[in-house]
């Protein structure tokens, strides 16, 4: 399943909470996931002031109206589990812009290995439709991550 972490400690806590099949869009660096890291992390985080303003987002995103920002779609094709058969769930996520402009870790976890892999943000998870989004400046944006995510019953 997906999971999220933003700069805040609630956000990182969640980001390590859910669990799901093997994702062909998680390209990230493989690490180890436990229930016991994941209370590691927690305690840590409990112990920090929640801080970090969002970084700058590239002009082409900053600037969206919300009539484009609206017209960003995320690609079905690029679901999280898109490929698994028999799938109940899909899980899509939110393209950072406009006024969301916090960073917002996704990854993938195995449950048979409990290894978990980073799934970074790429243009071509979306369609940018009449957007007017300039794609060039998000080449190479790994980092801009995403704006949040949505579960929704898998079709038909």
């Amino acid at each position: 399943m997906a999971a999220v972490c933003g700069s805040s400690g609630i956000a990182s806590l969640f980001s390590q909470a859910a669990f799901a099949a093997e994702s062909d869009i998680a390209d990230g660096k493989i690490v180890r996931f436990d229930f016991a890291g994941l209370q590691s992390m927690a305690q840590a985080l409990a112990k920090k002031p929640w801080g970090g303003a969002p970084g700058p987002l590239p002009d082409t995103l900053a600037n969206l109206t919300p009539q484009a920002y609206n017209s960003i779609q995320y690609d079905a094709a690029h679901s999280l589990w898109n490929g698994v058969a028999n799938r109940q769930l899909d899980i899509q996520f939110f393209h950072v812009g406009m006024g969301f402009r916090r960073r917002v870790r996704m990854f993938s976890v195995d449950t048979t290995t409990h290894l978990a892999r980073e799934i970074h943000f790429r243009p071509e998870l979306f369609k940018y439709n009449d957007a007017g989004v300039d794609t060039t400046q998000l080449e190479g944006q790994s980092d801009l991550g995403f704006a949040g995510f949505r579960v929704f019953k898998a079709p038909l």
